[in-house]
């Protein structure tokens, strides 16, 4: 890439791509590498159940009276 960077100028990259077998795509996106963007924290839904509803709940589904049924029968 650092022969195709210096006689860029004398070379359009589009013979490089040919005389090197790989699209023009590649050739473009190994000089400008697509920043990285890491995903944030999202915030915690107002409508979201407490740790003590989400425990309550599961101790609900694992009973024995709905051990058998899905939480949409449940509900």
């Amino acid at each position: 890439m650092t022969l195709v960077e210096k006689l860029r100028r004398r070379v359009p990259i589009r013979k490089w791509s040919v005389a090197l077998d790989i699209s023009r795509a590649t050739i473009y996106r190994l000089k400008n590498p697509p920043i990285k963007k890491f995903p944030t924290a999202r915030k915690k839904s107002f409508r979201a159940l407490s740790q003590q509803e989400v425990s309550e709940v599961n101790n609900t589904l694992h009973s024995p009276r709905f051990l058998d049924a899905s939480p949409a029968h449940v509900w």
